[in-house]
């Protein structure tokens, strides 16, 4: 039996971290790994406040989205609100702090969780008897279901979630499994059995529907029927699927425990509770955003109701300056700081990951993966300083409020790490031409230390170019506009261009003469082959053009335009926040692509979560890792008369890999990372 604080560990009684956790010491609660996990749960909350808010909003301003629907539709986004507000934090704070929490705080915490999760499951199984009752009943539905009938339904809703809560608590002290059972017959099994009940009499209403229209209609109906049944019944599946992947898991593990105490491993009780938070995330998104009318409301609401406010043009963003004439209401102000939020999360999230995957495995520390750490914290200052700045302007606009000396700092900082994070995109690609088109002699003209200098060198001209913007901060434009512009975008543009196509020819070359050598298909080989490299470079280019080619164009327009027209405070918005944005997307471009990168991930990861779940002790971890290194230099030195065979067909695919096959002596170069 679990000790009285352990029965808080979840919302059914669940599962209290053993004692190596709790006597664990700070040094390791603060670890980097613990710190990624919280990033990850902090991205989570977010993700589900944006979303949950969003709905609220939504529904409060547009009076065409207030049907019966979607008053369930909001108590369930109010639900979701509370589990992030309430049980998420002090979940992520049980494993830092143990059991030196309080008692009364674990009672707090089991009523709320339990609360909502109740009241989530419960609103879902009502908002399916409402779409039968619409759908098998549609004359009589205004009659029989209206908002006035529906919210004596929620009452009773929260009223038995209040209940179900409450009674864990009085129950504090009788052991399992007389609660645990009820809670998973009376809020999983009957629920999930009432969804499916009342979704497949949906379907076979839609579809019978869908066979009286093909009767009174001359187009080819077995065609529109068979893709209308199609989409019925795979927006049923995805309803009913998502409420049984995140919840089942939990409810599952909840019956286990309640008979046979200890026989659940302890990573499976993080990955339930970490699936049935996450439904807070899906639900907005799978009975809101599929809602016309209320993707309508939240694009509204994104763009914001803005009202005129009579001040000054705005100062200088950066180096883009614009005549701001309008000023966000408080609804678009919190929405954007959450979205500005979630994707510094999401940016330092990435970045670091990438940065402690570089410093851990060995194998990882090759000369391209030199130029990606440098682009990572390059995009983790930009994460941790001007995206902080650029969300209090946001706040604080159209004028700007702080001291210049704020400014001038900010725009350093933004111009030193935009410009870092261009010129290390231009470098890798680059560095990628010469290993594609030049294998043999690759490791004899890049090496680290040359890494180490072009690294030196892009930062130096980074910094300068920063302080340029500072001494000429009095200056009017083109001249500095112009200048950025065309060395920091345009031309890095076109070393990207012309290195990416000839990396695309040279595959395309290399392709070719594997047909030679390979039996099957060729036509068929060549064309997927081909298609994924044409993908791989289209992918970087054009994350590069979209994410950057609007700020500078904006940036050209300002410069050289005064007399046009003001440009609208929406584009300076989508500007900024797309080339922000670029900070989470190159992790994923240039290191998520890359197989040992992703490895490094996976482990790093999992090692997070043995940090924090019982049973896993530190020695093991480190054991596992000796084990890693020795299978990773095992294969290194099996692999070399392996690989050379596949040297040209790696290439030809651009993917990455971190041993040296042998070549008429000299070495090859580290395959690309793209793909």
């Amino acid at each position: 039996m679990l000790k009285k604080e352990g029965q808080a560990m979840n919302q059914t009684n669940l599962f209290k971290p053993e004692s190596e956790l709790n006597n664990s010491t700070m040094g390791e609660r603060s670890s980097p790994l613990n710190i990624l996990s919280f990033s990850f749960l902090l991205m989570i909350m977010f993700m589900t406040l944006f979303g949950n808010t969003l709905v609220i909003l939504a529904f409060k301003k547009n009076s065409k989205i207030r049907t019966v629907t979607n008053y369930f539709v909001v108590s369930l986004a109010v639900a979701d609100i509370l589990v992030a507000i309430t049980s998420m934090p002090i979940w992520a704070a049980y494993p830092l702090f143990g059991a030196r929490l309080k008692e009364s705080i674990l009672k707090i915490w089991t009523f709320m969780d339990i609360l909502c999760g109740v009241a989530s499951i419960t609103n879902l199984t009502a908002i399916s008897i409402e779409r039968y009752v619409c759908i098998a009943y549609p004359f009589d539905y205004q009659i029989t279901v209206t908002s006035r009938k529906a919210i004596p339904i929620l009452i009773i809703i929260w009223l038995f979630s209040v209940l179900m809560s409450s009674l864990k608590i009085v129950l504090w002290e009788v052991p399992p499994p007389k609660y645990e059972l009820t809670v998973v017959i009376s809020c999983f099994f009957i629920p999930l059995l009432i969804m499916c009940i009342f979704y497949t009499c949906i379907f076979r209403t839609v579809r019978f529907q869908i066979r009286q229209i093909s009767l009174a209609t001359n187009v080819n109906m077995k065609r529109f029927r068979l893709a209308s049944e199609l989409r019925a019944a795979k927006t049923i599946a995805v309803v009913i699927g998502a409420f049984v992947v995140c919840w089942g898991p939990f409810f599952i593990l909840n019956t286990v425990y309640g008979f046979c105490n200890g026989c659940v491993p302890a990573v499976t009780i993080v990955v339930a509770k970490w699936m049935h938070y996450t439904n807070s995330v899906l639900n907005p998104i799978l009975y809101a955003c599929m809602h016309k009318e209320f993707r309508k409301a939240f694009f509204v609401t994104l763009l914001g109701r803005k009202r005129l406010a009579m001040t000054s043009p705005t100062p200088k963003l950066n180096n883009n300056e614009t005549n701001v004439e309008e000023k966000f209401d408080r609804e678009t102000i919190l929405i954007s700081i959450t979205f500005l939020i979630i994707i510094i999360l999401l940016a330092l999230f990435g970045n670091i990951l990438v940065v402690i995957a570089f410093r851990v495995f060995q194998n990882l520390r090759n000369m391209t993966n030199y130029f990606i750490v440098s682009l990572a914290v390059a995009d983790i200052l930009v994460a941790g300083i001007s995206m902080p700045v650029w969300g209090a302007y946001i706040i604080t606009g159209p004028e700007w409020k702080f001291d210049i000396w704020v400014e001038q700092v900010w725009s350093c900082v933004d111009i030193l790490c935009g410009v870092a994070s261009i010129l290390h995109l231009c470098f890798i690609s680059l560095e990628r031409y010469v290993c594609i088109t030049s294998p043999l002699t690759y490791h004899d003209r890049m090496t680290t230390r040359k890494a180490v200098i072009a690294i030196f060198g892009i930062w130096s001209f980074s910094i300068f170019m920063a302080v340029l913007k500072i001494i000429l901060w009095s200056v009017p434009p083109p001249s500095y506009e112009i200048a950025v512009s065309v060395s920091c975008f345009f031309i890095p543009l076109v070393i990207m261009l012309i290195c990416y196509m000839q990396i695309y020819r040279a595959a395309h070359h290399q392709i070719k003469k594997i047909i030679l050598t390979v039996h099957g298909s060729p036509k068929r080989f060549l064309l997927s082959k081909e298609l994924k490299a044409a993908k791989t470079v289209g992918a970087v280019i054009g994350a590069f053009i979209i994410c950057w080619g609007p700020f500078f164009v904006l940036n050209l327009v300002y410069a050289l335009c005064k007399s046009c027209s003001p440009i609208p405070e929406e584009a300076v918005l989508a500007a900024k926040w797309l080339h922000y944005v670029n900070s989470v997307l190159n992790p994923i471009i240039y290191a998520c692509m890359n197989k040992d990168f992703r490895s490094a991930f996976k482990k790093i990861l999992a090692f997070s979560c043995f940090y924090i779940v019982p049973g896993i002790r530190r020695q093991e971890m480190v054991w596992e890792r000796s084990i890693y290194s020795e299978r990773t230099s095992l294969r290194s030195t099996r692999g070399s008369s392996l690989r050379g065979k596949s040297s040209l067909k790696d290439n030809s695919s651009l993917r990455s890999c971190t041993s040296h096959v042998e070549m008429n002596g000299y070495h090859s170069c580290d395959k690309p990372y793209f793909v």
